[in-house]
């Protein structure tokens, strides 16, 4: 899990994903990889357990920061 600037939206979004061993190595990011809480401004996916459980925190439409728990479908 992690977040990045989509350069298209210049919004900051959340993202979980398999990623191989190694230390530094580019990453494809999909559609269905992303994690972006509903009217954020900005969504950043933290940790993943591992039955999938993404935990993270997200700036509302006022800025202001807040958590969420997100569990798979």
């Amino acid at each position: 899990s992690g977040f990045f600037v989509n350069t298209d939206s210049g919004m900051t979004e959340g993202f979980v994903t398999d990623i191989g061993p190694g230390q530094c190595q580019d990453v494809v990011i999909g559609p269905d990889e992303l994690v972006v809480f509903p009217g954020a401004t900005a969504t950043f996916a933290q940790s993943i357990s591992n039955k999938g459980v993404v935990v993270g925190q997200y700036n509302d439409a006022n800025g202001d920061p807040q958590s969420f728990v997100a569990t798979p479908n």
